[in-house]
């Protein structure tokens, strides 16, 4: 591969874009990656069908339009009806970990749960095979149980989840009346603490 050939991969990988100085920025044309060079400096944005997160990844001053950081979910969320049924799954899985994916068709624009298949589970861990997605099919939401222990994310999930876009999440002490839910989401490099609302709709936990 040339360098011109290479440098047109990257360009067309990760496009550079110019924030206006009037008007709102325009929504990529397909899911990505790309950097916008603002007033404030290169933001990165991530897009999915599901979300974009705009975030700051340089600050400078460029003579461009400004644009602040910002998360934004593109779908209803999941229903909680969903959240549910993978409580009961944890719940039959007990004492043993097991593990599910909300998937968001965006077709019908419809949600699912997929359980994942395991092939080993324990209290302490579980291995499992992926369901098959079809071409329209998002997994947006990746959920594990920790049984009767508490909810969080431990430094195998850490080392799972870096690099995906994804919101991720745990339940734990399933056995309990009121158990435990963490949930996060995994933008790349970033981990960004969610909210869990009655509703089944989460939210930027800001500390």
């Amino acid at each position: 591969m040339t360098d011109a050939t290479f440098d047109v991969s990257v360009q067309e990988t990760f496009p550079v874009v110019i924030a206006p100085h009037e008007g709102s920025m325009p929504c990529a044309s397909k899911a990505g990656i790309r950097n916008i060079l603002s007033a404030g400096g290169v933001v990165r944005e991530i897009s999915t069908f599901w979300m974009v997160r705009r975030k700051l990844h340089g600050a400078c001053n460029l003579p461009y339009g400004a644009l602040a950081e910002s998360l934004e979910f593109l779908v209803a969320a999941p229903p909680v009806q969903l959240w549910s049924d993978f409580l009961e799954v944890a719940k039959k899985a007990l004492p043993d970990e097991c593990a599910a994916l909300m998937v968001w068709n965006h077709t019908l624009h419809q949600w699912r749960l997929e359980v994942r298949h395991a092939t080993h589970a324990s209290r302490a861990r579980i291995d499992y095979l992926e369901p098959l997605l079809a071409e329209d099919d998002v997994a947006v939401v990746d959920i594990h149980s920790h049984g009767h222990y508490g909810a969080f994310f431990s430094k195998l999930d850490d080392q799972d989840d870096a690099g995906g876009i994804k919101v991720s999440a745990v339940i734990g002490k399933v056995d309990q009346t009121t158990p435990e839910f963490v949930i996060r989401l995994v933008a790349i490099d970033e981990f960004i603490p969610l909210v869990l609302n009655n509703d089944g709709k989460f939210q930027e936990r800001f500390q």
